[in-house]
């Protein structure tokens, strides 16, 4: 996120305005026949996330005296190589307790084997760059136990360094845009697995949404907002309508055409192949998102 334009070689003074901290801004430096110009830009993106914790409760067998708590937690764990080289880490850890309970109510230890397949999407913010992770593993033999806890294997996941401007302690790098974390439980390996059990998330990334021109990007509702919102709105065929206010033939305001049985607005946009919608009287089309 800093452009550097060095003319003339001069690396002495570019490594003086490296370094020098009140130097670090939008500048331009002249050293007798050097020109070094400094183009500095904000960096702290934003990206619609996975929540980075899940955890869930499956019950199984008979009256479901069986239960799995599993959960997985990501962490962005990005750390500096310099102050203007950062290293996207991404953090992913795991665990599983397996528990049963007897006729008066008490839970208890419930040995089993367990395989484990995690696929995770990251993103890395600042690149808008995916990196995809799916990794398997068991517990079983002499790990043979009732809980299972600590990072999946091969993490933390490392991406390429990426340049940017300054200390960003406080900035998101990472971000899991996708999970799908799945646990198998097992009596013996050799046999088919006694349940299995998946945790998913997937979020899109607004930043990569595609909308009609004209119509904007709705984050609480995932979808392109047209901006128009009138009571009755229905869609009909590709058509924008609403229904005649107070139900009286030909009351057609907030720019509607009275069409002989109710208010047109217009088309939705031509030759756009996703859905309408319509929230809360409002109308939608879906976006094209990664």
């Amino acid at each position: 996120n800093n452009r550097l334009v060095v003319f003339n070689g001069g690396f002495p003074k570019l490594h003086e305005i490296l370094t020098e901290t009140n130097s670090l801004q939008d500048s331009i430096f002249n050293n007798i026949d050097t020109s070094f110009v400094i183009i500095r830009s904000p960096y702290c993106g934003t990206a619609e996330c996975c929540p980075n914790t899940n955890k869930e409760n499956f019950f199984y067998g008979p009256d479901n005296r069986r239960r799995l708590t599993s959960e997985y937690t990501w962490t962005d764990a990005s750390e500096p190589l310099s102050r203007f080289i950062w290293l996207p880490v991404l953090d992913f850890q795991m665990s599983a307790e397996l528990r049963k309970r007897n006729d008066f109510g008490r839970w208890s230890k419930h040995r089993r084997h367990f395989r484990f397949n995690t696929k995770i999407d990251w993103w890395v913010v600042p690149t808008k760059k995916t990196e995809k992770e799916n990794v398997s593993y068991i517990v079983s033999n002499n790990a043979w136990t009732h809980i299972v806890a600590g990072s999946v294997p091969g993490s933390p996941f490392r991406s390429d360094p990426i340049g940017l401007a300054g200390s960003q302690e406080n900035c998101q790098i990472v971000c899991v845009s996708a999970v799908e974390h799945t646990v198998k439980i097992y009596v013996d390996l050799n046999q088919a697995p006694e349940q299995t059990f998946t945790m998913t998330c997937e979020q899109k990334d607004s930043r990569l949404c595609e909308c009609p021109e004209g119509w904007e990007w709705d984050s609480d509702n995932e979808a392109c907002s047209s901006g128009t919102c009138v009571p009755g709105a229905f869609i009909w065929n590709g058509i924008m309508y609403y229904h005649y206010v107070n139900g009286v033939p030909g009351n057609c305001p907030f720019g509607g055409v009275d069409n002989g049985s109710a208010c047109d607005l217009g088309p939705l946009p031509s030759d756009w192949k996703k859905e309408g919608l319509i929230i809360d009287n409002c109308f939608f089309v879906d976006a094209i998102c990664p």
